[in-house]
């Protein structure tokens, strides 16, 4: 439930970088959240800078798996009201030293 009220559900915790341009084109909302800041409103048209840029596949991730260090990314989950608005969240994930065990499992 957000600040007014609404209640949210998460449709999707991993949105392909090409399904997000697909949705922000199409007008679907979108807030970003930079490591440990709030969570802002970007303009859309600085999207495929600000966002898209740093977002990562599903089949790219798999290259860092065993690694000690993970790069700073863009991770997209899609969210839909209970009056079925969609709002697309991009998170940050912060490039923190991990072990393997704790990487694989963050994600």
């Amino acid at each position: 439930m957000d600040d007014t009220g609404h209640s949210w559900t998460r449709v999707s915790n991993w949105v392909e970088p090409s399904d997000a341009e697909r949705l922000v084109r199409a007008g679907t909302r979108f807030v970003v959240q930079e490591c440990s800041s709030p969570p802002a409103v970007v303009r859309p048209e600085r999207f495929r800078r600000d966002v898209k840029a740093r977002m990562i596949t599903a089949a790219g991730l798999g290259g860092h798996e065993g690694t000690s260090r993970v790069p700073t990314i863009m991770v997209g989950e899609l969210w839909r009201s209970a009056d079925g608005v969609e709002l697309l969240l991009f998170v940050e994930q912060d490039p923190r030293p991990r072990g393997a065990e704790e990487l694989q499992d963050s994600w």
